[in-house]
């Protein structure tokens, strides 16, 4: 019957020279090379102004709490939306970064990433008589 072992080796070559580079190329056919990361709030600016201000009325915010904020920047550097939901007030990296809600997606990251947890969630007032 032979080793037991040395068949699994033998499968094993067989599987590395035969199937896996069949299933690399397989997998290239599907891979989109001109993907494009998209950084813009999902309705622009001008659009649903009345959206903007029910969203900003309803959705919880990330809010910044300034006595633990080391204004270290990373939450505007990861901001994933251009120009940024959060960013420093006229260049000021002297001061705490703040909010322009209206551009924020509400996707929390900055919340995620703060290393001090100086981000936290505000619910407003709506919000809570809605969804409690």
């Amino acid at each position: 019957m032979g080793n037991p072992s040395a068949r699994i080796c033998e499968d094993s070559e067989k599987l590395l020279e035969e199937v896996i580079p069949h299933t690399l190329q397989d997998i290239e056919d599907y891979i989109c090379n001109d993907f494009e990361v998209v950084r813009k709030p999902p309705f622009p600016e001008s659009h649903g102004r009345f959206r903007i201000f029910l969203k900003n009325r309803i959705s919880p915010k990330p809010t910044i709490n300034k006595a633990l904020c080391t204004n270290c920047g990373t939450c505007v550097r990861l901001c994933p939306v251009t120009p940024r939901a959060v960013d420093w007030f006229n260049g000021d990296k002297s001061c705490s970064p703040s909010y322009d809600y209206s551009r924020c997606i509400r996707c929390f990251c900055c919340q995620e990433v703060c290393p001090e947890s100086a981000i936290y969630i505000k619910e407003t007032l709506l919000s809570s008589i809605f969804f409690h």
